[in-house]
């Protein structure tokens, strides 16, 4: 290699490098550009049926502008005033004691179901102790999301801004660059096109089977406390649909809590009936529908999928549930294309399961 080879390798690596640098805070705008552009494209091919592309691409932005970004926007006002208002009942100077919510009655109430356990175990832990010994670092944490609000929200803002910019044109030039992407990956164009129409078909599967399935779990929750009379009722039901976004986490973590916390008010006939909700209905709706859709759309076990959800999830956050799926989705086309090229015959016996 000549030395001014090498000196064009090391520039081209300090750009490429400089170029990750400067979009890098942007680059989670990027991928759910991509991913919005993979579920709206649909609509879009539609409407560029009676328009042209460029007016097909803003109707498509604008449908997930209203359709989409302002119900989750909306949601998220309200959730945050009913946080900004149970978190003041519970830390804040409010000199109507019967309305603040006592942190101390509720851990009493779930000791209660907790201590015969306790005992069984030979241990003498409970909540009322832990309580009283960790106070201050409880009431902090309740307060600390307040404090973060405005910052968190002018980066969603920015970062929304980005993606819906940068959907617009993935839906405008996006299938124009498909062939030549095609052509300059080094793979096997076949590979690459399999790999994109599979990762295509994760991000639909995710989509239903994880998201869909969660917003349906999160609304039966959220009417659930808002008839049962909970306070906090949609910031409760939109903490439910988020933990059952998440593998191995799931709705029983806020309507359990709940139902405590209702028992604690003397309701107790409204704590069993959300008990009965929760473990009879919202719970059930994920196991049966979940497995079953994504095993089918994305061609993997569910466990397989199981565990791309779970380590997305807590190494990149909320587009993990994307990100991981698709990353395994591409390993498992390369393996599969590997193992047709060794002459062994299909290593997938599944059906095709979506064409483009």
């Amino acid at each position: 290699m000549t030395s001014k080879s090498l000196i064009i390798i090391l520039m081209g690596i300090f750009l490429f490098g400089l170029v990750i640098i400067t979009i890098g805070p942007l680059i989670s705008g990027l991928i759910w550009a991509a991913i919005l552009s993979v579920l709206m494209y649909p609509i879009y091919i539609k409407f560029r049926k009676k328009f042209g592309e460029t007016m097909s691409s803003l109707l498509s932005v604008i449908s997930t502008i209203v359709f989409i970004a302002l119900p989750l926007t909306l949601v998220g006002l309200m959730s945050y005033a009913q946080y900004n208002r149970i978190s003041n009942q519970i830390v804040g100077d409010n000199p109507d004691h019967n309305k603040k919510i006592s942190l101390e009655l509720l851990a009493v109430k779930a000791d209660e179901f907790i201590m015969p356990l306790a005992e069984q175990l030979g241990s003498d832990f409970t909540l009322t102790k832990w309580l009283r010994d960790n106070d201050e670092k409880v009431r902090s944490s309740i307060t600390t999301p307040l404090t973060k609000g405005a910052g968190t929200a002018l980066q969603g803002i920015v970062i929304g801004i980005v993606s819906l910019l940068t959907m617009f044109f993935m839906l405008k030039d996006g299938h124009k660059l498909r062939k030549p992407f095609v052509a300059i990956m080094p793979l096997d164009q076949d590979l690459t096109n399999a790999i994109l129409d599979r990762c295509r078909v994760t991000i639909h599967a995710v989509l239903v089977g994880v998201l869909f399935v969660a917003l349906i779990q999160g609304s039966i929750a959220t009417l659930a406390y808002l008839f049962l009379g909970v306070d906090g009722w949609l910031l409760w039901g939109v903490a439910t649909m988020i933990l059952c976004a998440v593998p191995l986490l799931g709705a029983p973590i806020v309507y359990v809590p709940v139902a405590i916390a209702l028992a604690a008010q003397g309701k107790t006939a409204s704590a069993i009936i959300l008990l009965i909700i929760g473990f009879g209905i919202i719970s059930n709706v994920d196991n049966l529908l979940r497995p079953k859709y994504i095993a089918k759309q994305a061609r993997m076990q569910y466990i397989t999928i199981f565990f791309a959800l779970l380590g997305g999830v807590l190494s990149l956050g909320p587009i993990g549930l994307f990100i991981g799926p698709i990353t395994l989705a591409i390993v498992l086309s390369i393996l599969e294309w590997r193992h047709d090229q060794l002459g062994l015959g299909a290593a997938n016996d599944s059906e095709p399961v979506m064409t483009s």
